[in-house]
């Protein structure tokens, strides 16, 4: 207890140090898992507020007059989860990087007891220090840090929906409604996943052979041209806002189409890429027979949706977000103290590295411009004076679009 003590009181005076503490001992001390996941949730915290952040700052900083109308919950507001907490924590006097801070917090505070509940069970990991310290290692690699950072919203929701599955996977069912619903409340789109879930609760008992999926995967791909926008218009069929921005998804300036048009070949490649790790996790999942039945079926239905959504890269890469995550699920609750094992988790690490650099490479601007983020891991206690991005800051630096002055 009091080394947790100690650690913490270090990581609120300099973050680097008690990352690198955590680091060194987190196979001795499984608590440190959390503090590494405290060290990304405090540099992203910081990161400046561009692209999709900037919009949520601005809706953090005037949210004030933000009221719910019940019978509005569906048709307009039927994410109302993201503007509601900002309403609380802005009218506490709270800046938006530290209500960043704890989204993030809890997002990896999550994402780490889902690892160590796995781990807990699973001997193979937690008795065996390189094969413990290379999925801790692939764990936060895997996780979309840039997603979370900017994307708030989808980081959040897509984190939460994750695992809402796992819970499914131990058959703690409400446990795992309550997750679900908050995760519709912080993102609508997370409610396409409710109805793959039970479909792979109905088919627990079932197990498809690995060769009619490849089939059933290849025939979709290859057939299913704009089914994700009927999709997603299906579950939302009242909501002339969904609607009109799942056609701007699929046909507009986000459409497939658009982005093939103009993107360059270099932007196309890093789009790919970032989806990546889908490929080697898939045929390593395939492999194995003793992937559970529900986690079987669950990651056979989230691969068919991405083959439904080529049409929206956005859309494609968003919900592969959730699909690695659950493969990577999967592939921690199989994995066993061979040498075959132990090399599909290192491959499976090659492939998270490669798409996080990707990541890491397209947002360079923003990891090399400002250094508040980097004052921030250092000591917290160097921001006294100047710990928020301020209006000011905000106008000299970055667009209306969310994007970097020139």
């Amino acid at each position: 207890m009091r080394d947790k003590v100690e650690n913490i009181i270090l990581f609120a005076f300099s973050p680097i140090l008690s990352l690198m503490l955590s680091v060194r001992n987190v196979y001795y001390n499984k608590y440190c898992v959390y503090l590494i996941g405290a060290f990304f949730s405090i540099f992203g915290a910081f990161l400046p507020p561009i692209s999709d952040a900037y919009r949520y700052r601005y809706t953090y900083y005037h949210s004030c007059d933000y009221s719910i109308s019940l019978q509005s919950l569906w048709t307009t507001e039927r994410d109302f989860l993201y503007p509601l907490l900002s309403r609380m924590f802005c009218t506490a006097g709270i800046p938006f990087e530290y209500f960043r801070f704890l989204l993030l917090l809890g997002c990896y505070s999550l994402y780490c007891w889902m690892f160590l509940d796995i781990v807990k069970v699973n001997p193979a990991i937690k008795d065996n220090k390189k094969v413990f310290l290379l999925a801790v290692l692939a764990l936060f690699i895997s996780i979309r840090f840039f997603t979370l950072t900017t994307g708030i919203r989808f980081g959040v929701a897509s984190t939460i929906v994750v695992v809402a599955v796992y819970m499914v996977y131990k058959r703690k069912f409400i446990s795992a409604c309550v997750l679900y619903m908050i995760s519709m409340a912080m993102h609508f789109s997370m409610l396409v996943f409710a109805p793959f879930t039970i479909i792979a609760i109905m088919l627990s008992r079932v197990s498809i052979p690995s060769g009619v999926k490849y089939i059933i995967i290849l025939v979709v791909l290859m057939t299913s041209q704009t089914a994700i926008g009927g999709i997603i218009t299906a579950l939302f069929p009242d909501n002339e806002l969904v609607i009109t921005k799942v056609a701007a998804y699929v046909e507009g300036n986000w459409g497939t189409a658009s982005l093939l048009n103009h993107a360059s070949v270099g932007g196309l490649a890093f789009t790919l890429v970032r989806i990546l790790p889908v490929i080697p996790l898939t045929i390593i999942i395939y492999k194995r027979q003793q992937v559970d039945n529900f986690l079987a079926n669950i990651c056979f239905l989230l691969l068919l949706l991405l083959c439904v959504s080529f049409s929206s890269f956005s859309i494609l890469l968003r919900y592969s977000n959730v699909t690695i995550a659950v493969l990577f699920v999967a592939l921690l609750l199989t994995t066993t103290d061979s040498k075959r094992s132990l090399m599909d988790l290192k491959i499976a690490l090659l492939s998270f590295i490669v798409m996080f650099a990707s990541y890491a490479y397209s947002q360079r601007e923003t990891l090399s411009r400002f250094e508040m983020h980097y004052r921030v891991i250092l000591s917290p206690i160097s921001l006294v004076g100047d710990y928020t991005y301020t209006d000011k800051w905000i106008q000299d630096n970055i667009d209306r679009d969310g994007e970097y002055r020139k």
